[in-house]
């Protein structure tokens, strides 16, 4: 998981490094998200740990694509691009063209949807959220 409290560039690197090193099956990369009930929403919510809590908006509570907190040593695109970058890493670096390619095919909506919000500057996805977007199955 990203954005651990006042996580920064190496932190995440080191993350991404390791999951390399043990080459998960399915690799999950998610963003700290302030689910209600949960220590992390209480720190947010009192702008502990590097987090502000930017809404209470349930859309935007999403691992992947969400956009609920703002963090003090990233920004939330660095931290986007740092997901982009351990999914490339992991199956690129072990050699698992075969597992990319059907990662890609399978989430190539949601992928688009996340290079735009990166590419575009925003914050929010609500602007390009919709339920065919992120049809998101795992398998196991």
């Amino acid at each position: 998981m990203f954005s651990q409290p006042d996580e920064t560039i190496h932190t995440h690197n080191k993350t991404i490094n390791l999951a390399v090193k043990i080459n998960p099956p399915l690799p999950i990369f998610s963003i700290m998200t302030p689910y209600s009930g949960t220590k992390v929403a209480k720190i947010a919510a009192e702008g502990n740990g590097g987090y502000k809590l930017l809404t209470t908006n349930r859309d935007e509570y999403n691992k992947q694509l969400g956009g609920a907190m703002k963090f003090a040593n990233l920004t939330r695109k660095q931290i986007e691009w740092m997901q982009a970058k351990a999914y490339l890493k992991v199956y690129l670096f072990n050699l698992r063209f075969k597992d990319l390619f059907f990662l890609i095919l399978e989430y190539y909506r949601a992928g688009i949807t996340l290079l735009k919000k990166m590419l575009s500057g925003q914050n929010s996805l609500n602007q390009y959220f919709t339920k065919k977007t992120c049809r998101l199955r795992f398998y196991t």
